[in-house]
């Protein structure tokens, strides 16, 4: 079957959007609550800065070794094992009792991240309408975001009510959840009529890695999640030092959960209309200049706002640059390619994790935000200067691999 003539697997599309919601409670489960639930355990600053990246380092070290492992046990079982991970690490979190032991449970939440998303990302792919990417892209991950919505509010109510061990049981129970909703998966092959080369090869990394229009993207995904790092460490601790409530916090995580669905469903009403190519620079920034305006921030309000600003840019680049790698590759190399985004972001947190982390405990916690979206933006300047092809539209695939 021609890949530009394909129509959309819908089935297969709301299986996925289905699991992708629990993957994203899971996530707003875990990223809302983790900081405080370090700092409770004794851990300080550069500490709770090092243990944030140990999922981001393992991705990185992981993603192209489980995309390769993708080709060879398929789809199904990629959601099988990121589903299993994801029920290990709520078990290690449950049993953590020293900044030390939560080494474990990151690594196994790492490993579930760089197994889940990737393999997400190309199911999607290959089973949507490639002349609707963006709008498909667009309304997937604002479904699923309605999971990190809920994640944060209800991670935090439970542990002000119950503690965080309880939290992290909620945690286990989506995930025996998820692991039953594998089931349904079906492979690439079955689900499209087309049967695929089963193995990936270095040299398959080589290629897409010479492009131009690849390395834009992947060096735009590092800068994004640079910044996206930031937030997600920072700024729960920083809501802290000013004595807000564990749901408090939570809410702020759902307030920039929100307006990053809405950014997302903006995008399918946009439709072919949506933008693309070099345009997701402008989401980079727009996050790292909202949360620029956070050191000089005291109340819950005024902290909302920069969240909700700041999802914005997060939610409007995802989609987006997922439509410029999908429209920049072929379905073969797909499921590497999305690995590699995987790693990019995982990078993108490591390098936040542990620079930022080491900052703040020299220059404080509202310095770093300067220093860190400053950066941020010094290098949106510099990826706007590179040339690439015209990432926009199905045909960029033919363009890319020339450039």
């Amino acid at each position: 079957m021609n890949e530009e003539s394909r129509g959309t697997n819908w089935p297969q599309y709301r299986l996925v959007i289905g699991l992708s919601f629990l993957q994203s409670l899971i996530w707003g489960l875990v990223v809302a609550m983790f900081p405080l639930y370090a700092r409770e355990l004794g851990a300080a600053e550069f500490t709770i800065g090092s243990l944030a990246a140990v999922h981001p380092l393992l991705s990185v070290i992981a993603a192209v070794p489980i995309g390769m492992l993708g080709s060879r046990i398929g789809r199904r079982g990629m959601f099988y094992l990121a589903y299993a991970f994801s029920l290990a690490a709520a078990v290690a979190y449950m049993f953590t009792r020293t900044p030390a032991s939560l080494i474990l449970p990151q690594l196994f939440f790492g490993l579930s991240a760089v197994t889940y998303w990737p393999t997400q990302s190309a199911h999607i792919s290959d089973n949507i309408d490639p002349m609707q990417r963006a709008r498909f892209f667009g309304l997937a991950m604002g479904l699923t975001g309605l999971g990190g919505i809920i994640g944060p509010v209800v991670a935090g109510r439970i542990a002000d009510s119950y503690g965080f061990q309880a939290m992290y049981g909620f945690f286990g129970i989506v995930a025996a959840l998820g692991l039953v909703l594998c089931r349904g998966v079906k492979p690439a092959e079955d689900a499209n009529g087309v049967t695929r080369p089963s193995i990936l090869t270095v040299t398959d990394l080589k290629s897409l890695l010479k492009r131009p229009a690849s390395r834009f993207i992947y060096l735009s995904v590092v800068a994004m999640f640079v910044q996206w790092g930031l937030r997600d460490t920072f700024l729960p601790l920083y809501a802290a030092d000013l004595n807000l409530t564990r749901t408090a916090i939570g809410g702020l995580a759902t307030m920039q959960t929100i307006s990053m669905s809405g950014s997302r469903l903006l995008l399918v009403a946009l439709g072919q209309r949506a933008p693309a190519g070099r345009a997701v620079l402008v989401f980079v920034a727009l996050s790292a200049l909202a949360t620029l305006a956070v050191p000089g921030l005291s109340s819950f309000g005024a902290l909302a706002i920069v969240s909700f600003v700041a999802g914005i840019g997060s939610g409007a680049f995802v989609p987006l640059n997922l439509t410029n790698l999908t429209n920049v590759t072929d379905s073969r190399e797909r499921p590497m390619a999305m690995s590699l985004e995987t790693a990019s972001s995982a990078a993108g947190r490591l390098i936040s994790s542990l620079s930022f982390g080491f900052l703040a405990s020299q220059i404080g916690i509202p310095a770093v935000f300067l220093v860190g979206n400053v950066a941020v933006l010094l290098a949106v300047f510099g990826l706007a200067r590179m040339r690439v092809p015209d990432l926009r539209g199905p045909g960029a695939t033919a363009r890319a691999t020339r450039g």
